[in-house]
């Protein structure tokens, strides 16, 4: 009997992070405060022994996944456009203040907002949890990293919960750790959104 551990981590901090503006695809590199907290992850996460990772191709992630990687000694990161945030279209660039007064439900709705030019929810989630499925098949019997985005993982998670958990109900931390046990095909959750890498003492 096969069962894989799967660890979806958000990536570290980065300035529009810091200012409070919406992101979405836009290629935003971590802050100095992300890249500490991604090596303080990655030292977390030896004990977990992962054997390979997966990144979003947007650079928060793949320089999180990268520093996971090079202190696991795994060679390679795999990179697809296929895990990168949701496309906020129009909106992308714009303080969350701003974004709020124009949508107001812009971080829930499920609809595709044309306006704006939005990708919906459901499109989100659907290429989320395909790309998701197909890694854990092809790595079978083997444990995955995946480091990625808060509207990507959340997705999953409502995906996983039917809606009780997950997108409009949880507020992912950067770089947490939100873990599953996948038997094909069928999964379950261990923890959701754990940071506790973020709260040690430095030795």
């Amino acid at each position: 009997m096969i069962r894989q551990n799967l660890y979806l981590i958000r990536h570290g901090e980065t300035i529009w992070n810091q200012k409070k503006i919406l992101q979405g695809q836009q290629d935003i590199p971590l802050s100095e405060n992300g890249l500490y907290q991604a090596l303080t992850l990655a030292e977390h996460l030896q004990e977990t022994k992962p054997d390979a990772i997966y990144s979003s191709d947007l650079s928060r992630a793949y320089e999180t996944a990268k520093i996971i990687a090079r202190t696991a000694n795994i060679e390679r990161v795999n990179v697809t456009n296929r895990l990168r945030e949701r496309f906020y279209g129009t909106l992308e660039a714009k303080p969350l203040d701003e974004v709020s007064a124009l949508v107001p439900d812009y971080a829930v709705n499920w609809r595709q907002v044309m306006r704006y030019e939005m990708e919906s929810l459901e499109d989100l989630q659907s290429r989320t949890v395909q790309q998701i499925t197909q890694i854990m098949k092809r790595e079978s019997n083997r444990n995955i990293v995946i480091v990625c985005h808060g509207g990507v993982i959340n997705c999953f998670i409502h995906y996983l919960t039917k809606g009780r958990n997950g997108t409009g109900r949880l507020r992912l931390n950067n770089t947490s750790v939100s873990t599953f046990r996948y038997h094909d095909p069928n999964w379950r959750i261990i923890s959701l959104n754990m940071t506790d890498h973020l709260h040690k003492s430095p030795n």
